[in-house]
């Protein structure tokens, strides 16, 4: 049989390469920050769920649509033009991605799974509420299994964390080091 109609690019919001693309670049911002600050934390958890996206939408980009009456998401996933006017693509929760990540994926646990919708459920509490959930969170409680889990993520994109995030840190942490004013020591 011959294929007939081809679908065109995938807008941003569906292409794995764009959203692996900002995942990075909000790891670049929490790596330029203390480790145990709030901040630091609120960046991870946005380059988290971007890049929990982007391995979705790796293995297929209409995985990453939300069902709509008319199909419309899920037709912009495969490459179509929706047919519906003023069109605008929305994508599944972030623990949906999580629930269909651990489905596809046998590494990814279930353990991983409950720490990126915790992860990311206190960044939406942090941006979407007046509650401070990342006030007084110490990052060595979390970064573990956030890296961890970040390492899942990337290999099933066939990357590895010392490739992909490992330097953007180190770069960091030397611009960081290089930020600091020397003080001489209090006598």
């Amino acid at each position: 049989m011959k294929q007939t109609i081809n679908p065109s690019d995938l807008m941003a919001a569906w292409n794995p390469q764009a959203l692996y693309d900002k995942a990075e670049r909000y790891m670049q911002q929490a790596h330029g920050l203390d480790s145990d600050e709030w901040d630091h934390a609120l960046w991870s958890g946005l380059a988290l769920e971007l890049l929990a996206r982007a391995a979705l939408a790796n293995i297929h980009p209409a995985l990453v649509a939300e069902p709509d009456r008319a199909g419309s998401n899920l037709i912009s996933a495969l490459g179509f033009k929706p047919i519906v006017k003023k069109f605008k693509p929305r994508s599944i929760t972030v623990s949906e991605v999580f629930t269909r990540l651990a489905a596809m994926l046998p590494e990814f646990s279930a353990e991983l799974e409950s720490f990126g919708a915790l992860h990311t459920g206190r960044r939406n509490a942090e941006l979407h509420s007046g509650e401070l959930s990342f006030d007084g969170v110490k990052g060595s409680s979390w970064q573990p299994k956030f890296y961890q889990t970040c390492a899942v993520l990337l290999t099933s994109m066939g990357l590895t964390l010392e490739e992909s995030w490992a330097p953007t840190r180190q770069r960091s942490q030397r611009q960081s080091l290089r930020r600091r004013p020397t003080r001489a020591p209090r006598l």
